[in-house]
């Protein structure tokens, strides 16, 4: 009788160890594509201030930004 407990009780923590590794595995993914997203769209913000930078040195020469181009 004894024995059958402590089976059951050894399959209960592999099970568990199973489950525990499992979530790491999905949490690394979530992880990796949420940090892929944040890329992303801060590459996409520095396009967008690189364009309106150029887009105003070509649109207002002659401001130069209040002397900060020279």
């Amino acid at each position: 009788h004894a024995i059958l407990i402590l089976q059951r009780w050894w399959k209960r923590v592999l099970a568990f160890k199973s489950r525990e590794a499992a979530a790491v595995v999905i949490q690394s993914y979530a992880r990796g594509y949420l940090g892929r997203c944040r890329v992303t769209k801060e590459k996409h913000h520095a396009v967008i201030i690189q364009v309106r930078f150029i887009f105003n040195l070509i649109a207002f020469p002659h401001l130069a930004f209040l002397n900060l181009v020279k």
